[in-house]
Protein backbone atom coordinates (compact mmCIF):
# COMPACT_ATOMS: atom_id res chain seq x y z
CA UNK A 1 0.00 0.00 0.00
CA UNK A 2 1.36 3.43 -0.88
CA UNK A 3 0.55 6.55 1.11
CA UNK A 4 0.48 10.10 -0.25
CA UNK A 5 0.21 13.06 2.11
CA UNK A 6 -0.30 16.79 1.71
CA UNK A 7 -0.17 19.46 4.39
CA UNK A 8 -1.76 22.87 3.77
CA UNK A 9 -1.21 26.08 5.74
CA UNK A 10 0.43 24.48 8.75
CA UNK A 11 3.28 26.96 9.13
CA UNK A 12 3.23 29.66 11.76
CA UNK A 13 0.21 28.48 13.77
CA UNK A 14 1.23 25.69 16.14
CA UNK A 15 -1.31 23.01 16.96
CA UNK A 16 -2.17 22.46 20.58
CA UNK A 17 -0.49 19.27 21.81
CA UNK A 18 -3.89 17.72 22.57
CA UNK A 19 -5.09 18.40 19.00
CA UNK A 20 -1.86 17.09 17.45
CA UNK A 21 -2.14 13.89 19.52
CA UNK A 22 -5.78 13.41 18.51
CA UNK A 23 -4.92 13.88 14.82
CA UNK A 24 -2.09 11.35 15.13
CA UNK A 25 -4.42 8.74 16.61
CA UNK A 26 -7.16 9.42 14.03
CA UNK A 27 -4.73 8.96 11.13
CA UNK A 28 -3.19 5.87 12.75
CA UNK A 29 -6.62 4.25 13.19
CA UNK A 30 -7.67 5.20 9.66
CA UNK A 31 -4.55 3.58 8.20
CA UNK A 32 -5.08 0.44 10.29
CA UNK A 33 -8.67 0.24 9.02
CA UNK A 34 -7.59 0.73 5.41
CA UNK A 35 -4.99 -2.01 5.76
CA UNK A 36 -7.41 -4.46 7.38
CA UNK A 37 -10.66 -3.71 5.56
CA UNK A 38 -10.39 -1.60 2.42
CA UNK A 39 -8.41 -3.79 0.01
CA UNK A 40 -6.78 -0.55 -1.12
CA UNK A 41 -3.53 -0.02 -3.00
CA UNK A 42 -3.25 3.72 -2.31
CA UNK A 43 -4.19 6.07 0.54
CA UNK A 44 -4.21 9.88 0.46
CA UNK A 45 -4.00 12.01 3.61
CA UNK A 46 -4.77 15.73 3.46
CA UNK A 47 -4.25 17.89 6.55
CA UNK A 48 -5.00 21.59 6.46
CA UNK A 49 -5.86 24.43 8.80
CA UNK A 50 -6.60 28.08 9.19
CA UNK A 51 -6.51 30.22 12.31
CA UNK A 52 -9.50 28.51 13.94
CA UNK A 53 -10.05 25.12 12.25
CA UNK A 54 -8.23 21.93 11.33
CA UNK A 55 -9.37 19.66 8.50
CA UNK A 56 -8.30 16.07 7.93
CA UNK A 57 -9.25 13.87 4.98
CA UNK A 58 -8.20 10.24 4.54
CA UNK A 59 -9.19 8.59 1.25
CA UNK A 60 -8.35 5.20 -0.24
CA UNK A 61 -8.90 3.50 -3.58
CA UNK A 62 -10.56 0.42 -2.11
CA UNK A 63 -13.85 -0.86 -3.54
CA UNK A 64 -15.93 0.21 -0.55
CA UNK A 65 -19.13 -1.56 0.37
CA UNK A 66 -21.71 0.23 -1.74
CA UNK A 67 -23.23 2.25 1.08
CA UNK A 68 -24.68 -0.83 2.75
CA UNK A 69 -24.07 -1.69 6.37
CA UNK A 70 -21.66 -4.61 6.65
CA UNK A 71 -21.59 -6.17 10.13
CA UNK A 72 -18.31 -7.37 11.62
Amino acid sequence: MSVDSEYLRLEGIPLRPRVATALYHIVKEALINVEKQAQACHVSILLGRDASRVGLTVEDDGPGFGGRYVPD
